[in-house]
């Protein structure tokens, strides 16, 4: 992610859909989570220890970026805001706001002190992988997880 913050307008022909977007957060590493705020709903300048993107699904906000600039992201458009960026938000309009947070937590590299031994490689496992079913492949691992635990009931 780039150390200043950025936004896209939408290019597509269709409103927005709410999955894709999801799936393409997803798989660009960031852990993805649903948001909506009511009409006029505003938060004060504040700042996040992580980067994050915002995808608005529906409505409108504008987020004022110290320093940057003032942006109004509609339905379809996404923001890349680094992490520490002082911002403020508000919903403009007199409908609510719905939109995707993406966050992603830069890694960070631990040094190995002299101290401290190496990690044990890993032993290979031996065999064919176990094939996965249509449902694995295609459903989260926790929604999984949910639906077995209902058959069990």
């Amino acid at each position: 992610m780039a150390d200043t913050y950025r936004f896209e307008k939408w290019r597509g022909f269709a409103p927005p859909n709410p999955a894709m977007l999801r799936f393409t957060l997803d798989n660009e590493g960031y852990r993805t989570f649903m948001w909506s705020d009511r009409p006029r709903m505003f938060y004060g300048p504040h700042k996040h220890e992580e980067n994050q993107t915002h995808w608005v699904i529906s409505g409108c906000i504008e987020i004022t970026v110290k320093n940057v600039g003032v942006f109004r992201l509609e339905a379809g458009d996404r923001d890349f805001m680094p992490a520490n960026t002082i911002h403020a938000v508000e919903v403009i309009g007199d409908d609510p706001v719905l939109y995707l947070i993406g966050e992603k937590i830069a890694p960070t590299k631990k040094k190995r002190t002299k101290a401290e031994p190496k990690p044990p490689a890993e032993k290979k496992k031996r065999g064919r992988p176990k094939k996965k079913t249509l449902e694995e492949e295609l459903l989260p691992a926790r929604f999984l997880q949910l639906l077995k635990a209902q058959a069990e009931d």
